[in-house]
């Protein structure tokens, strides 16, 4: 299972702003990727193949 850095998820502004929803596959679904993206107030959505 591929996990996502912490620090990518602290570094995605862009012009707009902070993100609010993260996209991202299956194979970065865990535990601790869903409480990182909590913890950032970032909503996780994983595609299911």
């Amino acid at each position: 299972m591929r996990q996502a850095d912490a620090r990518t998820l602290d570094n995605l502004q862009d012009p707009l702003g902070k993100p609010v929803t993260l996209l991202a596959d299956n194979g970065y679904f865990s535990q601790d990727n869903v409480k990182a993206c909590a913890e950032r107030d970032i909503t996780p959505s994983f595609r299911w193949t």
